[in-house]
């Protein structure tokens, strides 16, 4: 606030720019509304603004809103969700669009079976999970593989803990409260879907949420407990999320699923799973091929 207004302050990350906004003002409108688009967060925005009252005028412009909604959840998720916000980008960038994508992360998780050998053999892969701030839920998207006995994924539990000195207390703890299936036909031994857990008004900061597979039980497992989120104290899930590799905003109309191809599977199972399992025809006890 002790710099000159003739000064256009661009975001307090990048260092002043000796450009007096007449100057600016000289650029095509297009232009400048490129320029505006990349400040990085509204409050940028609104800072430069301040510098005349040409350039105010600029940031009430529908394409600039437009060009930062693009930026930030992408071409396809910005224009499918612009109609849910009747059409005002601003509307949308001061929702966060919370009504049109989810905040998600891509990445694989693996849960072995305590007791896996070759002839009998199980995994639980979480291969995403995104969180919807509308409902409060967290999204669990599994791809389970197994014998013909494969449990359901709908006993799967969520659970959270919290380490108050040394100890480690269990405060939360919740059966998945649905299970929508992606497969186009049920099989025995193979799930994919997503499990949802209902939030509400859980505490979420400097807490772990650790997932267990297909138990009935959440006070023990034979499937590999997965830590999903371990969350700072001064954070919630999503800036959680924002900060873990692998983010992304997706449609709420796009599962991560998708783009799956018989080929992607394979590729995904082949890097976790013994290829002993994956290429044996039959078993000893004659149940059918482990890979469907």
């Amino acid at each position: 606030h002790d710099i000159p207004r003739h000064y256009l302050i661009v975001s307090p990350s990048i260092r002043i720019t000796k450009l007096r906004p007449t100057m600016i003002l000289k650029l095509p409108e297009d232009l400048i509304l490129k320029i505006f688009s990349h400040l990085g967060t509204i409050p940028d925005i609104a800072h430069a603004s301040q510098a005349s009252k040409d350039l105010l005028n600029c940031t009430k412009s529908p394409k600039l809103w437009m060009e930062f909604a693009i930026r930030k959840y992408g071409n396809r998720a910005a224009h499918q969700s612009i109609d849910l916000y009747k059409g005002d980008w601003k509307a949308m960038l001061q929702d966060d669009n919370k009504e049109g994508v989810h905040p998600t992360v891509e990445r694989v998780w693996k849960s072995n079976y305590a007791y896996n050998c070759d002839d009998y053999y199980y995994v639980c892969l979480v291969t995403a999970i995104q969180f919807d701030r509308t409902k409060e839920e967290l999204l669990v998207y599994v791809d389970a593989r197994g014998e013909s006995d494969l449990r359901h994924p709908q006993t799967s539990y969520l659970y959270s803990e919290v380490v108050d000195g040394r100890e480690i207390m269990i405060e939360y703890h919740n059966r998945a409260a649905e299970f929508k299936s992606f497969l186009q036909q049920e099989t025995a031994g193979h799930f994919k879907g997503v499990l949802s857990f209902r939030l509400g008004n859980v505490p979420t900061s400097g807490r772990k949420f650790n997932f267990l597979f297909a138990n009935r039980d959440p006070r023990w497992s034979d499937y590999e407990r997965i830590t999903l989120l371990d969350i700072d104290e001064e954070k919630g899930i999503y800036e959680n999320l924002q900060q873990m590799d692998g983010f992304k905003y997706l449609p709420k109309d796009q599962h991560p699923f998708i783009n799956d191809t018989p080929q992607v599977e394979r590729e995904r199972w082949e890097l976790h799973v013994p290829s002993s399992v994956l290429q044996s025809d039959r078993r000893r006890d004659g149940m059918r091929k482990w890979w469907l």
